[in-house]
């Protein structure tokens, strides 16, 4: 067996390990794949083959900043099938592909997901000095792309049944609109965490927001609203949040007394 965990985009594009039995991730230099970046703990997860299971699975490791498997934190250990985005502390994206389910061998893993294959990750416009904020990318749109191979005598590579189809995809951006600087994030699938934290998705820098102050959802193309015991709230509208609540596009949410609009983009 093996797999690939890799790096298309921002300031660890390139970066490609492959996976055998098992591997950990982390700072220390003792991780079989070592990632030297301020969010990633000494010893952060591990991917491992489970023999009796028969795949691959992830487990984060009591990390400081946490994992996301396809935009939902890892808590315990969670199975991997054929691809997957893998996300440490919400800012570093990277692919992981069980080259197994292809019958490819590690030489020829590149043929997976080539640089055209891949859709151009949303720009995010609020990235800060510290680089946290760092790109998001919906793994979903792989669906809409078909693998070309341009090496002779190489196999053609299946988009996986997983993200096959042509279903209009819906894209969420929360726009903050009345500080000194307009500021826009791309919604991910899965949790986004907005506040002052460096581990967060939504990072916004301003005395309204607390640490950790609210959380938006996405899951299905809908969005859904919760606080998370901030200090100065969260509205949507006039109405304050008190447990979860859906949050339609063009909603005006305010967290204090800063305010953002969700907006909505088919295709």
């Amino acid at each position: 067996m093996s797999a690939k965990l890799f790096c298309k985009f921002g300031d660890r594009k390139g970066d490609s390990f492959i996976i055998d039995q098992e591997a950990q991730i982390g700072r220390s230099k003792s991780s079989e794949i070592q990632i030297s970046h301020p969010v990633i703990s000494g010893a952060h997860a591990r991917i491992f083959y489970d023999d009796r299971k028969g795949h691959y699975m992830i487990e984060d490791l009591g990390s400081r900043n946490g994992t996301w498997l396809d935009g939902t934190k890892i808590v315990g250990t969670e199975r991997l099938d054929r691809l997957h985005t893998v996300r440490f502390s919400g800012s570093l994206v990277y692919f992981f592909q069980d080259l197994s389910h292809y019958g490819l061998e590690p030489a020829t893993g590149d043929l997976l997901v080539d640089r055209e294959d891949v859709p151009e990750t949303p720009k995010n416009k609020a990235t800060t000095d510290d680089g946290m904020s760092g790109p998001q990318f919906d793994i979903r749109a792989l669906g809409n792309y078909k693998k070309k191979s341009t090496q002779k005598g190489l196999p053609v590579v299946p988009v996986p049944e997983m993200f096959a189809g042509k279903k209009e995809v819906v894209t969420y951006t929360l726009a903050v609109t009345n500080l000194k600087k307009r500021l826009e994030f791309p919604l991910v699938e899965g949790e986004n965490v907005v506040g002052r934290a460096m581990d967060v998705q939504i990072r916004i820098d301003d005395s309204e927001i607390s640490r950790r102050h609210a959380m938006l959802t996405l899951r299905d193309g809908v969005v859904k609203v919760r606080d998370l015991g901030s200090t100065n709230k969260t509205f949507i509208g006039q109405s304050q949040v008190e447990s979860e609540e859906e949050c339609a596009p063009k909603s005006l949410i305010r967290f204090g007394k800063v305010e953002a609009m969700l907006m909505a983009k088919k295709g």
